[in-house]
């Protein structure tokens, strides 16, 4: 039985040496992109926008303008010594556009209180990701994920949730004939299967004795 001689190996040509020097490049500039974004969010926190103050926040959505005063609001929390709603005071820019108004009050809300005499009835995370009025003073309220997913109250913790909104939206711009809501750009019937929200909202209470 003759004995295979084994196969010689073709020799490596420059470009074929050169190629893991070439493979390594591509890893080592993203490391060294990471770690520059680290020392910038680090040392600087010049991408932390939950550093920024409120105003700060608002004008980088362009909902105000300079030129803008200052108007008062109240906002919907919880009450910790009793049950129902705690209102406390709030301010936003009057920009000439309603719903850039509606828009400031909704976010300051979602940010929670500021203060520990009042309680976040919001679930954890909850955000305004859109919102806009139809002809007929309808607002329509995109909300994030969050809205839903965080909610674990149960018939009180999800009417706690939306009418915290609903009694902030009703009580600070009356002329408002209903709140729809959308989560992350879809209807749903209810927030977590207890309060209904497909239907046009309106204040289940009134209103006006606060003024």
């Amino acid at each position: 039985m003759t004995e295979k001689t084994p196969l010689k190996q073709p020799a490596k040509t420059p470009d074929e040496k050169k190629k893991p020097a070439a493979l390594l490049l591509p890893g080592l500039i993203v490391i060294l992109a990471a770690a520059l974004i680290y020392a910038l969010v680090t040392f600087t926190g010049i991408f932390d926008i939950g550093k920024k103050t409120t105003g700060s926040l608002l004008s980088s959505y362009q909902l105000y303008s300079p030129k803008d005063v200052k108007i008062k609001a109240l906002l919907f929390f919880g009450n910790p010594q009793a049950e129902g709603f705690k209102t406390s005071p709030a301010e936003i820019y009057s920009s000439a556009l309603q719903i850039n108004r509606i828009k400031q009050l909704i976010m300051l809300l979602t940010q929670g209180p500021k203060d520990k005499t009042v309680l976040n009835l919001l679930p954890e995370g909850t955000a305004l990701k859109d919102a806009y009025l139809d002809a007929n003073s309808i607002l329509y309220l995109d909300m994030s994920p969050e809205f839903a997913a965080n909610c674990r109250g149960g018939t009180t913790g999800e009417y706690e949730a939306v009418y915290s909104i609903l009694d902030t939206v009703f009580y600070n711009f009356p002329w408002v004939k209903g709140v729809k809501f959308a989560v992350n750009g879809a209807e749903k019937d209810s927030l977590a299967g207890h309060i209904i929200i497909k239907s046009i909202l309106t204040p289940d209470t009134d209103l006006t004795k606060l003024k």
